[in-house]
């Protein structure tokens, strides 16, 4: 694990965090299990490079895998995203069980969180331009592995 040196507080909090598994609650994994850093609220001396935060990002993924590995946990899906209304990248985890990802909306599942950290870099916006309420039927774009 390189860690990101920006997010170097995050490491030891995620760390410690237990990961919720219930695999007959898809919306209690999702929730209990949701960490969310505001990549746009950092002090004016940090800035974050989208290289950076995808190494964050997958980080976060490994860290959470290593937890369950510790604990023989069943296999679940590490998701992250970025939610342009609050502004920051978010990460959960899912038991695999459930066979999907708990967004009531359409995904396009990339393929390396790079993608996701584009887009929270200003690359692109996830679903355009940020609107009140995102229509049910904009596509978002999601990172999803294994762990």
């Amino acid at each position: 694990m390189s860690k990101s040196k920006l997010f170097e507080d995050w490491y030891e909090k995620v760390s410690g965090d237990d990961v919720v598994v219930d695999a007959d609650a898809i919306m209690v994994e999702a929730l209990e299990n949701m960490w969310t850093f505001p990549v746009h609220t950092l002090p004016e001396e940090k800035t974050v490079d989208a290289d950076e935060l995808s190494i964050f990002i997958v980080d976060m993924s490994l860290i959470r895998s290593q937890w369950l590995r510790s604990r023989n946990a069943e296999a679940m899906i590490f998701y992250a995203w970025y939610d342009d209304q609050l502004r920051a990248v978010r990460f959960s985890t899912v038991s695999k069980s459930h066979g999907k990802l708990p967004f009531g909306r359409p995904l396009d599942i990339v393929n390396h969180a790079s993608a996701v950290a584009s887009i929270a870099c200003g690359g692109e916006r996830s679903f355009g331009k940020c609107e009140p309420e995102l229509p049910a039927h904009k596509v978002m774009k999601v990172w999803a592995c294994e762990i």
